[in-house]
This record gives structure tokens, C-alpha cells and sequence, in this order.
């Protein structure tokens, strides 16, 4: 998928944008949409004629790039506020960890459409981020504040504080380093559930920067 994101339009045999108005079969010509493996639309086309291989290979970078931006902001919110509500003290655990059961509540696809309907979406990235990122980072931070409230009762723990060291300390040298090898996964599923609903809001029409209506006339099947 690197690879593709990367390459992708160099491998695209036509522009994303380029409409095709009528295509030679030999003995006649037919108009838009072309079905898979018309010639020069090995996956056929849409109804204003443009190549959907092409519009694929050209979508894949922007998308990996927007997912992986996302994952990342999630991630990051999602052990932050995970780390407060397992071990900060009790008023910074109750309200981190009332955050918590209330982004659990609320379905991110729903917050999403919400968000980027009030945002607008012509603001493109914008809208996006906030609305994918507002609520997204729940689950992550609910196993990051559950590893959390486990480590922190370990006698190393207890030793480490009985020798006068800091939350701080204890956060950064010891709860901390035992979880970032979980940021692996973590990232992992942040990734697929991004994706995941950013391919839900492409089904429902959202996508960057807005949605372009285009009207076409159907071809005649022979000229």
C-alpha cells in the first residue's frame, strides 16, 4: 500500500480528472460509464467517463497520508488522557475519567458528521481532523488507563516512591517506558478504524474538500 501511495500516480494511465467522451470498440463506439476492461479502463469508469484505476491510484496517497495524521492524533490523545485516569490524583482521574466514558458513548461516525457538517466541508483537512479525532481516541486511552492502573501497583512502583520520586518520574521512567511497546498495536488499530470510517463517510459523500455534482448526457451507443 507504501508503495502504491507513493508510486501511485506515476502508474496511473490517465489523469484522475480526464473524462473520455466515447471510446471505439471496432465496429461501434459506446459512451460513459465504460465497464471493466473496456480498452484503457481496466476498471471501467464512472458516469462522466473518468478512469476509476486512475482515480484509485491517485486517492491512495492522500488518503494513507489523512489516516496516518489521524492515527497519530488519536494515538496521542488516547494515552494522554489514559495515563491522567489511571494515575493522576483523584479529581484530574474523575474528570479524565468521565472524558473517557463519554467519548465511548458517543459513535465516532456520528461525531464525525456532525463536526464536519458544522465545521464546514469545504475547510477540507480541518474538518476532517476534528471530527475524526474528537472523540476517536476513546478506545485507546481506555487500555492505555487499564495498563496504567495495573502498573502502578507494582512493588517497583512502590519502591521507586518510597524513595522520594516524583509522579513525573514514575510516569516518564516507569509506567511510560513499559507502554510504549503497546504503541505498536495501538497505532495499528487506530489506523484500521480510522480507515474504516473514513471510507463510511466516502459511501455517505464527505470527502476533502467537498463533493463536485457533474450532470452528464447519456452517449449514443453508436456515432
Amino acid at each position: 500500500v507504501v508503495i502504491v501511495a507513493i508510486a501511485g500516480p506515476w502508474l496511473a494511465p490517465r489523469a484522475p480528472l480526464a473524462r473520455v467522451a466515447a471510446v471505439d470498440m471496432g465496429d461501434r463506439w459506446i459512451g460513459p460509464p465504460y465497464p471493466p476492461f473496456t480498452p484503457g479502463f481496466w476498471l471501467g469508469s464512472d458516469n462522466a467517463g473518468r478512469d476509476l484505476l486512475s482515480r484509485v491510484l491517485w486517492a491512495v496517497r492522500p488518503t494513507l497520508l489523512l489516516v496516518t495524521i489521524i492515527a497519530l492524533i488519536r494515538l496521542t490523545l488516547g494515552m494522554a488522557i489514559g495515563l491522567v485516569a489511571g494515575f493522576a490524583g483523584r479529581r484530574w482521574q474523575r474528570g479524565a475519567d468521565m472524558a473517557v466514558r463519554a467519548a465511548l458513548t458517543l459513535p465516532v461516525l456520528v461525531v464525525a458528521l456532525a463536526v464536519i457538517a458544522f465545521v464546514g466541508i469545504q475547510r477540507g483537512l480541518l474538518a476532517f481532523l476534528l471530527g475524526l479525532c474528537l472523540t476517536g481516541w476513546a478506545e485507546s486511552a481506555r487500555y492505555v488507563e487499564t495498563q496504567t492502573r495495573t502498573l502502578k501497583t507494582q512493588s517497583y512502583i512502590e519502591a521507586a516512591r518510597s524513595m522520594g520520586a516524583s509522579p513525573a518520574h514514575l510516569v516518564i521512567y516507569h509506567i511510560l517506558r513499559h507502554l510504549l511497546p503497546l504503541t505498536a498495536m495501538l497505532f495499528a488499530f487506530e489506523v484500521s478504524a480510522t480507515l474504516m470510517t473514513v471510507a463510511a463517510l466516502g459511501f455517505l459523500g464527505y470527502y476533502i474538500g467537498g463533493g463536485v455534482w457533474s450532470v452528464t448526457e447519456a452517449a449514443m451507443s453508436t456515432l
